[in-house]
């Protein structure tokens, strides 16, 4: 522990050393795919006992085939919004996929006309923008060949900008696209933060299984311009020497931090999954290494106590605080200072950060100026603004959420 003393006051600093226990934080890790289909019984009743304890997202893929001729009726609207509803119940992130096909069969079964997919889109955006609160983005634009912006009659680029128009202008979610080509279409589009890469072929050949049309130009772009952004997929094995079982845990680490990974299928594909468990990175398990650094991974690496205001009665804290993580936290956040005294007393402090900009492999420094009981033990605390979801450092000695900072004594005495 650091001991320090400045002016009328006495801080001692907690340990502060680093967990590796596994940390359940939102917006980022592991997911599973969650398939609802028109036209088919949904039990959301026992959708609990579907969701993984360890898991905090979910990619939610809507299939709307049966309506590829048609609107959605109001029935099926208000299905689609109890679904949701179910997920937000449960406290579990949303990964909204909606499709026309889970058969590879995309031309076949979109609808025949580009303004039909609009109109669903439209239909679909209030029922979406009610449930902002926990859904995290929305992958693809529907059209071709599950979902993945493959095999298609709308890529052209206007087809593109059509589509993206009708989410960007109609909620305020980050859209994630297939490609970086079809990133680049979109630059202009929706502002920074609001663009977003899923891959599904990570790892699977060269090109990511037709992910990039010039490998090091793609990944140094996306590493550029998705640093705030919630990008992920799946992992894939490839055949062969055109696959990932070549790759050392580092270069498969490095390719992560590059991409800024926030979130990944733990069930497609296990071979690669498995291959994760054979491998070490920094001691432990790569596929642990994996789980602990997606998304942002905040540790707490100091706590500096600087000089009293100029009244003498409060004193400054300045919290330096890592972001160990391939990427960033995408949603907005607030940043609190506590003061527990020893009779219970107990006062939150805003503080004017934004996790947001924690940016991975950098430091934040937080400054702030602190008044409470005589002595207190002082925490950090940050949570999502949307629904209080808290937001857990990577650091041992928390409570309910919040890390232990250390503990400040004052030794102030008013005049006689």
């Amino acid at each position: 522990m650091l001991f320090q003393k400045r002016g009328c006051f006495r801080f001692q600093q907690a340990s502060l050393a680093e967990t590796r226990e596994k940390i359940k934080n939102p917006g980022r890790g592991f997911y599973e795919i969650h398939t609802f289909a028109l036209g088919q019984a949904w039990d959301l009743d026992n959708l609990r006992w579907c969701i993984k304890d360890r898991h905090s997202l979910a990619l939610v893929m809507l299939d709307i085939r049966a309506a590829r001729d048609r609107e959605l009726t109001a029935e099926e609207l208000s299905g689609i919004a109890a679904m949701l509803g179910a997920f937000g119940s449960l406290g579990t992130d949303v990964l909204l996929r909606v499709v026309y096909d889970r058969e590879g069969r995309g031309m076949q079964n979109e609808p025949a006309l580009l303004s039909r997919v609009r109109g669903h889109m439209r239909q679909l955006a209030p029922v979406i923008q009610a449930h902002r609160g926990h859904i995290l983005l929305l992958q693809g634009l529907l059209v071709g060949s599950w979902g993945e912006m493959h095999t298609s009659k709308f890529l052209s680029p206007a087809s593109v900008r059509q589509l993206a128009e009708v989410w960007l202008e109609e909620t305020d979610l980050c859209i994630a696209v297939r490609t970086p080509a079809f990133h680049r279409i979109l630059s202009g589009y929706g502002g920074q933060g609001r663009l977003a890469l899923y891959n599904d072929g990570l790892f699977g050949s060269e090109t990511d299984l037709g992910t990039y049309e010039d490998r090091e130009k793609d990944l140094k772009y996306l590493e550029e311009s998705c640093r705030h952004s919630l990008n992920g997929g799946e992992a894939v094995l490839g055949a062969g020497d055109s696959g990932a079982s070549f790759l050392r845990a580092e270069e498969i680490v490095e390719r992560m931090k590059r991409l800024h990974i926030a979130y990944l299928n733990d069930a497609h594909d296990r071979r690669m999954l498995d291959y994760f468990r054979t491998l070490t990175y920094k001691k432990e398990k790569l596929y642990d290494y994996i789980e602990e650094h997606m998304g942002y991974r905040f540790v707490v690496r100091h706590v500096w106590a600087k000089s009293p205001g100029a009244d003498g009665k409060t004193a400054r804290l300045e919290i330096h605080v890592e972001n160990t993580g391939f990427g960033s936290l995408c949603q907005e956040a607030e940043v609190f200072l506590i003061l527990e005294g020893q009779d219970g007393q107990r006062r939150e402090l805003p503080l004017p950060a934004d996790p947001r900009r924690w940016e991975p492999g950098t430091t934040a420094v937080i400054s702030a100026d602190t008044a409470g009981p005589a002595t207190a033990t002082v925490y950090l605390s940050v949570r999502r603004r949307a629904d209080g979801g808290v937001v857990r450092f990577a650091n041992q000695g928390q409570r309910e959420g919040a890390v232990i900072l250390g503990t400040l004594s004052s030794q102030y005495s008013p005049p006689q």
